[in-house]
């Protein structure tokens, strides 16, 4: 049976479109149970990963040399594109899943960058002075000590400026930024 096989598909090879059909006729039904095997029992992935290696044995038959028998190379041909069937699946399942999990963490990004944006814009509205106690007490964790050396001024007038500065952005923040940001 493998001397005939090796024939119809040399005859392939030759352009012989009913040789191959014959061909696939007695090997079709092994190389779809080895593919259905391949792709544990994933009847939809054999039947693509079978198509897949049909076209590459009807493509690469003028170039075949018969180093073994037919049999053993359309096997190969199908462990194949079998292989490359479970990859492209991974792939895709990876990209979806990726995708799935991914996006809100870029929702969630985009969303504080955007507030951070808001409220930088808010803390350039403050008077001079105001800000840079903000900025020193909140974003540098300066103590008001140091921010009072740093302001050439008191604690007490610190203590003054941070009170009137959280008041006026208290006042320009909406209620959704306040709640974002606490």
């Amino acid at each position: 049976m493998n001397n005939s096989l090796n024939i119809l598909y040399k005859k392939a090879g030759k352009g012989d479109k009913q040789a191959f059909h014959q061909l696939v006729q007695h090997a079709g039904n092994k190389l779809f149970h080895i593919a259905l095997y391949l792709c544990k029992g994933n009847e939809s992935l054999a039947e693509d990963a079978l198509q897949n290696a049909l076209i590459k044995l009807w493509t690469y038959a003028p170039q075949w040399e018969e180093r073994s028998t037919f049999s053993k190379y359309a096997s190969s041909v199908v462990y194949t594109c079998c292989m490359d069937a479970h990859r492209q699946t991974k792939f895709h399942s990876e990209l979806t899943d990726n995708v799935i999990i991914e996006f809100p963490k870029a929702e969630k990004a985009l969303q504080e960058k955007e507030q951070r944006q808001a409220l930088t814009e808010k803390l350039k509205a403050l008077p001079e002075r105001q800000r840079d106690a903000i900025l020193l007490s909140f974003y540098f964790d300066k103590s008001q000590k140091d921010v009072a050396a740093a302001l050439g001024t008191t604690e007490k007038a610190v203590e003054s400026l941070l009170v009137r500065a959280k008041k006026s952005l208290k006042e320009s923040i909406s209620h959704d930024e306040k709640e974002a940001i606490l």
